[in-house]
C-alpha cells in the first residue's frame, strides 16, 4: 500500500510540474517596429502599390521598402509591412517605414529580413503625431529572397 501512495504522490508531482508548462502561450506578441526614411535618389520599382497620395516598393534583394509621398495633403505616407515564418506561417516580424519629406519626395528604410519569408506590405497616407494610417491599399504578398 506504501508503494502505491508513493507512485501516485510521484505522478501528482510531475503532473504538477508538467501542467503550468502545457498552459504557456505558443508564441510571444510581435512588436510593431517603426523606421522613418533616409533620402534617397534610388527608385525602386520590382513590387509596387499606390493610393492616392502614397506609393510604396519592396525590393527584395536588399530589403529595400520605399515611400513616396504624391500629394500635398499634409499626410505623410509610410508602407506597413508584416513577415510571416515560412515554416508555420506565424507573424515573425511587423512595421512601420514612415517618409514625412513632403510632397513629390521620397525616401527608403533599409531592412534586414530572413531569406525565404513572406511578406505582405500597403502603401497608406498617414499621420504621423497619432500614427495612423489614414487610408491604405490592400495587402500586397511578396517574398523576401
Amino acid at each position: 500500500m506504501r508503494v502505491k501512495k508513493l507512485f501516485v504522490a510521484a505522478a501528482l508531482g510531475l503532473v504538477s510540474l508538467v501542467l503550468p508548462v502545457a498552459a504557456q502561450p505558443a508564441s510571444a506578441a510581435v512588436i510593431t517596429e517603426r523606421d522613418t526614411t533616409t533620402p534617397t535618389d534610388m527608385f525602386l520599382t520590382e513590387r509596387c502599390v499606390t493610393v492616392d497620395g502614397a506609393s510604396g516598393c519592396f525590393e527584395h534583394n536588399g530589403d529595400y521598402i520605399q515611400v513616396y509621398d504624391w500629394a500635398a495633403d499634409g499626410h505623410s505616407a509610410a508602407v506597413e509591412w508584416k513577415i510571416y515564418n515560412y515554416v508555420g506561417g506565424d507573424l515573425y516580424r511587423r512595421g512601420w517605414c514612415v517618409h514625412s519629406g513632403g510632397n513629390l519626395t521620397t525616401g527608403v528604410c533599409n531592412k534586414n529580413f530572413i531569406e525565404g519569408y513572406k511578406i505582405t506590405f500597403r502603401a497608406c497616407t498617414y499621420e504621423s503625431l497619432t500614427w495612423n494610417p489614414i487610408d491604405c491599399t490592400d495587402w500586397t504578398p511578396y517574398y523576401t529572397a
